[in-house]
């Protein structure tokens, strides 16, 4: 479901990237264990992108602090929280962490099928003849 849009359709592609892409990435290389350093690899709490992973019931499975590597694009830093070390990923899925609804969903296409209202056609009265 996309929070707070209940009339945008999901783009499955966008999941299936997300499912594919972003949860199987990898963590490499410590870059540091200490949280002073967060802000060097901007997965600070006001620097990093924010990843929270629930079930279906909204228990918490993971949380998450992206940043994007200034040397080398094809990698991000990550921070699982609440643990203070950052690592270096195997590839870069930040683009997939879009945060706009409308990456996530679209407006769903104008509805040929018939409205919901329902319509009862009446034949008009037939005129009684008065008896001769």
């Amino acid at each position: 479901m996309i929070v707070g849009h209940d009339s945008l359709v999901i783009r499955e592609n966008r999941l299936d990237d997300f499912f594919n892409q972003v949860l199987a990435v990898q963590r490499g290389t410590v870059m540091t264990t200490e949280s002073s350093r967060w802000e060097t690899y901007a997965v600070g709490d006001s620097t990093g992108t924010h990843l929270t992973v629930k079930d279906a019931s909204g228990g918490m499975l993971g949380e998450f602090v992206f940043g994007q590597s200034k040397t080398d694009w094809s990698r991000n830093y990550v921070r699982v929280k609440p643990e203070a070390p950052v690592y270096l990923t195997d590839k870069n899925i930040t683009f997939y962490l879009n945060p706009g609804a409308m990456y996530w969903g679209q407006t769903p296409p104008p509805s040929t099928a018939p409205s919901d209202s329902v319509g009862v056609e009446v034949d008009p009265p037939v005129p009684v003849s008065a008896p001769e």
